[in-house]
């Protein structure tokens, strides 16, 4: 039989952990706390893709704004150890700066990672490239001209390209290369925010014609697009 004495022994536990953790600072505990909401904004992005883990990013940089913001209150008015509140704001302000367009793990970068992991689980950029490349070889009588490039119908779409399912007005071959040179690329987002898988031939690069462009180089030929967002 069990014995009686032993059932209060888990409520006693769990009252000792939930003591331990009321007597860490305040300022630790809310760091700890919006740390793991970047940690888990970062993995929501990541997995979730867009619109969602945009969403989610806007939602973590907003989180360690107020945290920065907060930790600065708390020291002007005196109501936290000084090093509880500074060691708050460095921390609040250096994962702000990594998830800002500046920092390492800013939303392009995540998203582009996120691409070229779906390209990579569907087949790979060698076999997008090899339809790219059969692609950009036929005529072009069935695809509609807007004229700065054609539009790809979707029976021209490999199996690879329906499984990466980019939006249909967004597949299409333009000279997106130096020399004015025609690739395929393959459109996602909506509202401000667009990105692009640009497949071109074997050592072709990218027509850079502004400054606020950004060209993530994934291969020989194949590269991730975020033009002005």
């Amino acid at each position: 039989m069990r014995d009686p004495d032993s059932e209060g022994e888990p409520m006693e536990e769990s009252a000792q952990g939930r003591g331990v953790w009321q007597r860490v600072p305040r300022s630790l505990r809310l760091g700890v706390a919006v740390v793991a909401v970047a940690v888990v904004g970062v993995g929501v992005t990541l997995v979730a893709g867009y619109p969602f883990g945009m969403w989610s990013y806007m939602l973590t940089e907003f989180a360690l704004l107020c945290l920065a913001i907060g930790s600065v209150v708390g020291l002007i008015r005196g109501q936290t150890p000084i090093w509880h509140s500074l060691g708050t704001c460095v921390v609040a302000v250096g994962l702000l700066y990594v998830v800002t367009p500046f920092g390492p793990a800013n939303l392009m970068g995540l998203t582009n990672l996120r691409t070229r992991a779906r390209v990579a689980m569907t087949g790979g950029q060698d076999q997008l490239q090899a339809w790219a490349a059969e692609v950009l070889a036929k005529p072009r009588d069935p695809m509609e001209q807007d004229g700065l490039g054609w539009y790809m119908p979707s029976e021209e779409w490999s199996e690879q390209v329906r499984r990466l399912r980019p939006k249909a007005l967004l597949v299409r071959i333009d000279p997106l290369l130096e020399g004015r040179r025609n690739a395929v690329r393959l459109g996602y987002g909506g509202g401000p925010f667009h990105w692009y898988i640009v497949v071109g031939p074997p050592g072709s690069v990218p027509q850079r014609d502004s400054v606020d462009e950004l060209w993530y180089r994934w291969d020989d030929g194949v590269y991730g697009w975020f033009p002005e967002n």
